[in-house]
């Protein structure tokens, strides 16, 4: 569907794995339990969404 522009894909992964996938980045904990984010990985991630969230604005 992504592939067609039907949706938005926002893939976390290149910025989690950089390049080997851990929970720790910097010595600063991005998980809190095994699938979500601390406050902190949170935001590491949020300028991902910026693009999308700015196109349902409508901006």
């Amino acid at each position: 569907m992504a592939a067609a522009d039907a949706i938005d894909l926002i893939d976390p992964w290149p910025a989690i794995c950089t390049p080997d996938c851990r929970a720790v980045h910097d010595g600063q904990g991005w998980y809190f339990d095994n699938n979500h984010l601390t406050n902190l990985g949170a935001v590491a991630l949020a300028p991902l969404f910026v693009p999308v969230l700015r196109g349902a604005a409508g901006d």
